[in-house]
């Protein structure tokens, strides 16, 4: 019997289907399954030749796009497994990984043919027990854990009945290859003989996407829970040839649900919940769209996967009632093999099992209901979601303490106002007497950590409230007066500049903007502009775009893109 990996479930379509399509881009590119079968047969040839054996990393640095998929089913083909590090992140931070990965080989494109020799070294297929990829998340000690997941468990998440794509769908594929949500965009359609519309590359507008989905005829997505607010709150748009949707990474909103129900009518909703170290998803909640009643506030985060189990414990490991709060432990064939080169944190999460089985304590507060359905509950620690992206606190304190001019660092995870969380920094001045540059301390931070890591939010104190037994204290400090701090500079007197500080005065929540802010140093994230573009195109009604409110580093420059009359 064939070993089930990733490269045979995706291959075995080159014969059932050899002409249908695999990949789709918007720049014309329709990869077919015989295709892509060839394309990648010839470059894990090449790449065995370069070394690439079973369990040898190979970094991925290369954005979205056919090339990248192709790279890495490559890979995978001969037994290497793939590290997907995205091109926008700090070159700092991706050296970083690359190291800790101890990968040698670093792809930016697709290797020449030309250098192999007419011996190639036939690649090695990988088996099921081997790693598929790694992936980093953040680490509560200051540190990234890479986390290793196996072809037997994304083949578990690719092929489970629930799952729902079919041939003949069309599935999004605009999570970044670091994000593990595009284990689900690609592999869960390329194992089933679906076609993969592929976004172009980078951060696409909340409009910008719609409009691709809608022309790439996508008939399956998967959005964070922030992105599929922003759709249905802002755009009050989704497309037209959605038949499913699936939406997670944090708490999704019933109240936006029933919003959501009523702008497509027919579209089956799933909220799909997973850590990292569960290969994606954990549990799936089907029908959404049914379950959501005027009385209901909260979504459940559902049943779990075949072959995976759902442990609800408390503090001793001893499973509680149905009905009662409990943490959640998950075992089965979604677990990861655990954390890259690190064996006693892996030892602390993987816990063992009555009869030697592993369990991943995951620290999410669940309830099961009488049904066996979960309820999502909160946190046992400090860690936050945020856009889709999991976040320990005490690395982002680990790395603002390494700046020459802080003292002492803490992070929190503060309500954002629209269901979601923000990132708040309180910093502490190695000399008080001359403080902190808090915008020099904003770009010297965003060189290091990727985007969701920056804060929303700095302020500086005197000193860090402690408890009684010398911790910070969080429940102290003090809260910021909104999403940002305006510093009230030039004030606006253009009709346009007006129109703008108006605008970002609602989107942030802040009650005055200077011609010299910057939006995103105000609190503002990828989302915020996107309500911005929104608000722009309907006062304008010109067609404003993501993209060109990104060129604008200060309110009054975004004026001055607009024009004053």
């Amino acid at each position: 019997m064939t070993p089930i990996t990733v490269p045979t479930l995706v291959d075995r379509h080159a014969e059932i289907t050899p002409d249908a399509v695999a990949l789709w881009h918007p720049d014309g590119t329709r990869l077919t399954y015989a295709r892509l079968r060839d394309r990648t047969d010839d470059l894990a040839r090449v790449l065995a030749a370069r070394g690439v054996r079973r369990e040898t990393p190979v970094g991925i640095v290369v954005p979205r796009g056919v090339d990248a998929v192709v790279l890495m089913l490559a890979v995978l083909k001969c037994g290497g497994y793939c590290v997907p590090l995205d091109p926008e992140h700090p070159e700092s931070h991706r050296r970083r990984a690359i190291a800790d990965s101890g990968a040698s080989l670093v792809l930016t494109g697709i290797p020449d043919r030309s250098v192999v020799e007419e011996r190639d070294t036939l690649p090695e297929p990988p088996l099921p027990g081997n790693a598929a990829y790694l992936v980093y998340t953040s680490g509560s000690t200051g540190v990234p854990k890479g986390v290793v997941a196996t072809h037997d468990s994304v083949a578990n998440l690719v092929t489970a009945p629930d799952l729902g794509i079919e041939p003949g769908d069309r599935v999004l594929h605009y999570a970044p290859l670091a994000f593990d949500a595009s284990v689900f965009e690609l592999w869960g359609a390329l194992a089933r003989g679906a076609t993969v519309a592929v976004a172009p590359p980078g951060t696409l507008g909340t409009r910008d996407l719609l409009d691709f989905m809608e022309s790439a005829s996508v008939t399956v997505a998967w959005l964070t829970a922030g992105l599929f607010h922003e759709l249905v709150t802002v755009e009050k748009r989704l497309p037209t040839s959605l038949r499913m949707l699936f939406a997670g990474g944090d708490t999704v909103r019933a109240d936006v649900v029933r919003r959501a129900v009523a702008l497509s009518p027919g579209l089956r909703l799933v909220n799909g919940y997973g850590p990292t170290e569960c290969t994606t998803f954990t549990t799936l909640q089907h029908g959404l769209e049914e379950l959501v009643t005027e009385d209901e506030h909260t979504v459940p985060i559902g049943r779990p996967l075949p072959r995976v189990a759902t442990h609800v414990l408390d503090e001793r490991l001893d499973p509680v009632p149905d009905g009662v709060i409990g943490q959640l432990y998950v075992s089965g064939a979604n677990l990861a093999r655990g954390y890259h080169g690190r064996p006693g944190v892996t030892a602390e999460r993987f816990v063992p099992l009555p009869g030697g089985a592993r369990m991943y304590r995951t620290g999410d507060l669940v309830r099961r209901r009488p049904d066996g359905v979960l309820e999502f509950h909160g946190r046992v620690d400090r860690q936050v979601k945020i856009r889709g992206f999991r976040v320990e606190p005490g690395e982002l304190e680990a790395r603002l303490g390494e700046h020459p001019e802080i003292r002492a660092a803490a992070a929190v995870g503060a309500p954002d106002g629209d269901g979601g969380t923000r990132l708040v920094a309180y910093l502490v001045a190695e000399n008080a007497e001359a403080g902190l540059d808090l915008d020099g301390v904003r770009s010297w931070l965003a060189e290091r950590v990727p985007p969701y890591l920056v804060p929303s939010a700095f302020l500086q104190l005197p000193e860090l409230p402690l408890t009684a037994n010398g911790k910070v204290d969080t429940a102290a400090l003090p809260a910021p007066d909104s999403a940002g701090v305006s510093r009230g500079q030039r004030a606006p007197r253009t009709p346009a500049e007006k129109l703008v500080a108006e605008i970002w005065c609602e989107v942030l929540g802040v009650e005055e903007v200077g011609m010299d802010d910057n939006f995103f140093e105000l609190g503002g994230d990828s989302l915020r502009m996107n309500r911005v573009a929104a608000a722009l195109r309907k006062a304008t009604g010109r067609p404003v775009a993501l993209a060109d409110l990104l060129l604008a580093e200060t309110a009054g420059e975004l004026a001055r893109s607009l024009g004053d009359d």
